[in-house]
Formats: structure tokens, C-alpha cells, sequence
């Protein structure tokens, strides 16, 4: 099976916490990224979000599909987020604002 890392990088002038509350809101988020979309509740979990899972569906030009779930395992308000994502893409994936 082949391995893959990738790392994204967006800088943006708006406040840390609009950032991170967009990016929470994965079912608005994906209206605005092309081809995704997302298919459970992202605000379950306790009161900070951990433990939340999130259904999703990407695709891209390439001719298939990628689905993948991501349970959220640490959350740093407007910080941080870290998610375990298995499916189609394995793996960690965070935010971190800097």
C-alpha cells in the first residue's frame, strides 16, 4: 500500500477564532470545497467537540471517490484540532494556528 503526507498551509487575515470556527463547521466547510461532502453531525462528542465523528466524501479531477470518517481526539480552542481520520485516507490530521 503506498504512503502518502501531505501538509497544507493557508495563511489568512481574519481572527484566529472565525478561522477555526469555519474549519469546525465541516458541513459548511464543504459547500465551500468542490467535490466534498460530509455526512454526520460535526458537534457531537463532549463539550469541547472531542470524541465527535464526522462522514465524509471527496473527490477531485482524478476519476474516484475517497470516504473517510474523522473522529476529532484533541481540541485547543481557537488553537488547535487534532482528528484520526480511517477509511479511504488513514491517518492524523491537525490545525494548528499559529
Amino acid at each position: 500500500m503506498a504512503s502518502y503526507r501531505f501538509l497544507t498551509a493557508w495563511l489568512l487575515e481574519a481572527p484566529r477564532e472565525d478561522v477555526f470556527q469555519a474549519i469546525w463547521d465541516s458541513e459548511k466547510l464543504a459547500i465551500m470545497v468542490a467535490g466534498s461532502r460530509v455526512g454526520a453531525d460535526p458537534r457531537a462528542g463532549d463539550c469541547e467537540g472531542v470524541g465527535s465523528l464526522g462522514r465524509y466524501v471527496w473527490r477531485s479531477r482524478l476519476p474516484y471517490r475517497l470516504g473517510f470518517d474523522t473522529r476529532i481526539v484533541a481540541v485547543d480552542r481557537p488553537r488547535y484540532m487534532e482528528g484520526h481520520a480511517t477509511g479511504e485516507l488513514e491517518g492524523h490530521r491537525a490545525l494548528a494556528a499559529l
